[in-house]
């Protein structure tokens, strides 16, 4: 991956020859017909996001993060450090004609908090992270994907105002965090009374939380037969899941609770403690909590 201050020394470079810099560059910004292949509601997917930063080789490393007002102090730090980066280094002007010249409003910008916390890897920080704040960005969306993801290794606290890249006296918070899970992927039955069949219902929520009747399943349900004799039916077989924006694998052999492979590990999956709690939803349906995948 190329860095953002690497690039911006080449362009820096070829400025003798005539080329004048002014602001912020963009990081190896994409050609006029890439350009055109995005409109501006493709911006408001993280998807959409996340790719376009692995088209542009958006570094991983290094990237730098801020909630509560510190936006000045991140900017400052990466002025100072040229191999760091933070948002607004990325998702500039140039991010902004690549996606047929959107604006940054909210909607857009939680979906690039989400795609640059899924992008990066290694050793990131953030500035203000004692502070908080009320935008929600940070501590509802970055950081705990953050948190959770393996390939991230530190998480370190800056010191309000520093430059220095180990300024950082509050520590790594990713070796502070509560390892207790905070969400879960839930597996249900669903079904009409006297029907010959029944329906695997995937959906996350909150830990400890029921997803109730809702209908926001990370897949389309499966109807299945039951099995003969009064068995127990499994969901066996491997289901892809696109959990918090990675892809993810649900695999069970057919005679137990299964296994979530999910943010860089394998997430042991238990009999839901509400299993034996069935309850009824609209159109004359029934529906039983099965498993549930703790992370």
């Amino acid at each position: 991956m190329h860095g953002k201050m690497s690039f911006l020394r080449l362009l820096a470079a070829a400025s003798v020859l005539g080329c004048a810099l002014s602001g912020p560059v963009a990081l190896n910004h994409g050609s006029i017909s890439k350009r055109a292949e995005r409109v501006p509601d493709d911006a408001t997917k993280y998807s959409k996001v996340l790719d376009w930063m692995e088209e542009e080789k958006i570094q991983e490393e290094k990237l730098v993060f801020y909630t509560g007002g510190k936006r000045n102090d991140a900017e400052a730090f990466c002025d100072a450090n040229n191999d760091y980066a933070f948002f607004w280094d990325i998702f500039d002007e140039d991010f902004q004609k690549d996606f047929g010249d959107v604006a940054m409003d909210a909607e857009v910008t939680a979906a690039c908090s989400k795609a640059m916390a899924l992008h990066a890897e290694g050793e990131t920080r953030v500035f203000g992270d004692a502070v908080g704040g009320d935008d929600g960005y940070w501590k509802d969306i970055e950081k705990p994907i953050l948190l959770k993801r393996k390939s991230v290794t530190k998480i370190w606290s800056m010191k309000d105002g520093t430059k220095k890249p180990d300024d950082h006296p509050d520590g790594d918070l990713k070796a502070g965090s509560n390892t207790a899970p905070t969400r879960a992927l839930n597996i249900l039955g669903q079904y009409v009374p006297g029907a010959p069949t029944f329906d695997w219902l995937f959906l996350t929520t909150d830990y400890g939380n029921g997803v109730g009747c809702r209908t926001d399943f990370l897949i389309p349900f499966k109807t299945v037969p039951w099995a003969a004799g009064g068995a127990v039916t499994y969901p066996g077989g491997t289901w892809n899941l696109n959990i918090d924006g990675e892809e993810c694998e649900y695999k069970n052999s057919g005679g137990n609770p299964g296994m979530l492979w999910c943010h860089g590990r394998g997430i042991v999956c238990i009999n839901d403690p509400e299993e034996k709690n069935e309850y009824e939803c609209d159109g004359g349906y029934r529906r039983q909590p099965v498993f549930t995948c703790p992370y």
